[in-house]
């Protein structure tokens, strides 16, 4: 979780500059609006009027964010390593993988 946590500023960084295309410019926006909201005094439900209602929103906020951070600095890691996923070739149509059995 530690490298997960170190990951982000250089893949704020590797966003910003244009070197990572693996995440979009509006999704790390949305990623730091959701920081934002939630360590922010200001709540669309707020919890001193609707109690536990008032926390679902935040818990929602959070578990996005947490599900999100984790693919996406797995995603960015990955890159940074350059094991990033590569498609395999393909075998040639009518090409049949076998193993041939001597009589």
């Amino acid at each position: 979780m530690i490298a997960r946590l170190r990951a982000v500023p250089r893949m704020i960084r590797a966003v910003r500059s244009g070197a990572y295309t693996g995440l979009s410019s509006a999704r790390l926006v949305m990623m730091l609006a959701g920081v934002g909201y939630v360590v922010s005094p200001i709540d669309i439900a707020p919890e001193g009027l609707l109690l536990a209602f008032g926390l679902l929103d935040d818990v929602m906020v959070v578990g996005w964010l947490a599900a999100t951070l984790v693919k996406e600095t797995e995603d960015f890691i990955a890159w940074e390593q350059g094991t990033a996923f590569q498609p395999q070739p393909q075998p040639q149509p009518g090409t049949v993988r076998s193993h041939v059995v001597p009589d």
